[in-house]
């Protein structure tokens, strides 16, 4: 028997992801010798193809000095590939296929849309770049342009100024503390050996999964992906995260001056669980309790209610490996106090730790969740994106279902609770944008 034949008696797996009440997504799953992880869920209503490569490399990876390197690479990666790398776009444009990406504290995930027809082109294209980068000084420099000025657009937002210092001070040794964006001094001085070496140990195929859903075989898959991406070596390894963020013991408070006119901002934050807790769930019933929609609690005091404030916005700060944070994001109404709307919200906290949620409320709440899943599950995309995102963050892609379950089993106690233990002024970090006349 061939190499890929054992391969795929060995590791291909045929199974549904199952469980008590969550909906199931059929997904086989092959891994190759250098750790690369392939995900295939075969769907034929539409001749296209959704495909999605899952790398663990986000600014988490990074270290004071090279921060939001990653997020550089997830535009060089479109640039620095031996044979596409100067005509990666045109080619997929050409081919009827599309693509984007996008980077995270955790992750930097490529999407491609494409008709069937086109897998073994794509698979060539992605192959190229996990192979290696080209280090073309001048490519390097462009990008390196890119990157710093959209950091600077950003930073001419004040609510983006106000966030990037909410998350500095909720975070003192985590690498959390600093924003995917990174700092202008550390994206100005990157050389060329930080971004080899960075390349090097983290886009390796053990730190990827690729998934692809559409209309496909997958065992024709898993040999089209061995024969493109079978021989790229494993990587030289790379540090463990270890870092654990100290417990917070008090409240934390930062204050931005701004004389642009911009509408005072209240931004609140509390340290809560790793995506990967039991917890979780409970937090995304908690989002969609407080702030999720314009029934939510928070939505009908501050803004229908009180008037105190045009919007509000937050919630859990996406899927991520380590403890994080959990935010209440107000933008007030011109002249509105911040102080005051901080009360409100405390108090309103207060009762739900008290009182709990009703029944109904919980109902609706759970039930929104479930049907934003379900609608994933309607389209090529939603279920590759939906398959990745379980299989990083989850404990694999036959969690599924698991996690419509964990929801549904969320309680007006463990509300409660939850909100008892994590959302504490010890717990509580505070930023503040306040209007000042220009000087």
């Amino acid at each position: 028997m061939n190499r890929l034949a054992t391969a795929c008696l060995v590791l291909a797996v045929a199974a549904s992801a199952r469980s008590a009440e969550g909906p199931t997504l059929d997904v086989r799953q092959h891994d190759l010798e250098n750790g690369l992880r392939v995900l295939v869920h075969e769907d034929h209503s539409i001749p296209n193809v959704s495909l999605y490569v899952f790398w663990k490399v986000g600014s988490r990876n990074e270290v004071p000095g090279i921060t939001g390197i990653a997020h550089f690479f997830e535009h060089m990666m479109f640039t620095g590939g031996e044979e596409y790398g100067a005509v990666f776009d045109p080619t997929m444009e050409a081919a009827g296929g599309s693509n984007n990406a996008w980077t995270s504290n955790d992750v930097t995930v490529y999407q491609d849309w494409f008709p069937a027809a086109q897998l073994p082109l794509m698979l060539d294209m992605e192959a190229d770049r996990m192979r290696g980068m080209v280090f073309d000084p001048e490519v390097v420099e462009s990008e390196r342009n890119v990157v710093a000025s959209e950091r600077r657009l950003s930073m001419e937002e004040p609510g983006e100024r106000l966030t990037e210092q909410l998350w500095a001070a909720a975070f003192t040794a985590h690498p959390y503390q600093w924003s995917v964006l990174g700092w202008m001094i550390d994206i100005q001085s990157w050389k060329k050996s930080d971004l080899e070496e960075f390349f090097a140990t983290h886009y390796a195929p053990e730190n990827a999964t690729l998934v692809i859903a559409g209309a496909v075989d997958a065992d024709s898959v898993f040999a089209m992906v061995e024969k493109r991406m079978g021989d790229i070596p494993r990587g030289p390894g790379r540090r463990p995260i270890h870092t654990q963020e100290p417990e917070q013991t008090g409240e934390r408070r930062v204050t931005i001056e701004d004389d642009s006119g911009a509408l005072p901002q209240v931004k609140c934050a509390w340290h809560i669980p790793a995506t990967s807790d039991p917890e979780f769930a409970v937090h995304e019933v908690l989002e969609r309790l407080l702030i999720a929609s314009e029934s939510s609690r928070l939505h009908q005091l501050l803004v229908e209610q009180t008037r105190t404030c045009v919007e509000v916005g937050g919630g859990w700060q996406g899927h991520q490996f380590d403890p994080s944070l959990f935010t209440i994001e107000c933008l007030l109404r011109e002249g509105g106090d911040t102080a005051a709307v901080e009360k409100l919200i405390y108090a309103d906290l207060q009762r739900l730790a008290r009182e709990g949620p009703t029944e109904r409320e919980l109902r609706a709440a759970r039930n929104a969740l479930r049907a934003a899943a379900v609608r994933r599950m309607k389209t090529i995309d939603g279920k590759a994106e939906l398959i990745g995102e379980t299989e990083i963050f989850f404990g694999g892609w036959r969690n599924v279902g698991a996690r419509l379950d964990a929801i549904a089993a969320v309680t007006v106690e463990d509300v409660k609770r939850v909100i008892g233990l994590r959302f504490t002024q010890r717990n509580r970090t505070v930023g503040t944008l306040v209007s000042v006349e220009a000087k």
